[in-house]
């Protein structure tokens, strides 16, 4: 079974640099950061790099990676340790600064729900619609009861998260004791 994995990378840049996740999966370039995966920013996403479509990764695997900074004749590797996290069975949002060591895993679950319309004859249809509600947690549950608290990264839900969240990460240990507190 496969899960999708989407990247959003703090990280400020030189003008000709570009951003590259690089890790164990031949997706990531199995740590060659010329094959790596590439990412991308705009100009009003900057200093936020991203994937524009999510990594296929088996679920329930071991993903070990790093975040590299790539310019013409360079390569930056992170000075922190190899980030590892464990690939869960749903769509996760995977979202780290570059060089600290901290890593925030969010699920994504997807709710579409037709809207019930009244019967309109054809020729005068434009549209039909649906709603789409996308929410995310920050547990690896695929349970309904835990996924059904509602991200506090961006005020729209959107997967593009504010820089505000990435400035927020708990530290390691802060991260540690805040999940014993979850978990009570």
């Amino acid at each position: 079974m496969n899960t999708q994995v989407f990247f959003r990378i703090y990280c400020k840049t030189q003008f000709s640099q570009h951003v590259k996740v690089v890790g164990n999966e031949p997706q990531l370039g199995n740590w060659n950061p010329s094959k790596g995966l590439q990412l991308l920013t705009n100009e009003s996403m900057y200093p936020i790099w991203f994937t524009d479509y999510p990594l296929e990764l088996l679920a329930y695997s071991k993903l070990e990676f790093k975040v590299v900074i790539i310019d013409d004749q360079n390569c930056y590797w992170e000075c922190c340790p190899n980030r590892e996290m464990n690939v869960q069975s749903l769509k996760q949002i995977v979202i780290v600064n570059y060089d600290n060591p901290s890593i925030q895993v969010l699920g994504i679950k997807t709710l579409v729900s037709e809207v019930e319309l009244p019967n309109i004859e054809q020729n005068r249809a434009r549209k039909v619609s649906i709603q789409v509600q996308d929410y995310m947690s920050y547990t690896d549950s695929d349970s309904e009861d835990q996924n059904s608290k509602k991200s506090q990264l961006t005020k729209d839900n959107s997967l593009f998260p504010s820089i505000e969240s990435f400035n927020s990460c708990l530290q390691p240990n802060e991260d540690l004791q805040q999940d014993r507190i979850d978990m009570d």
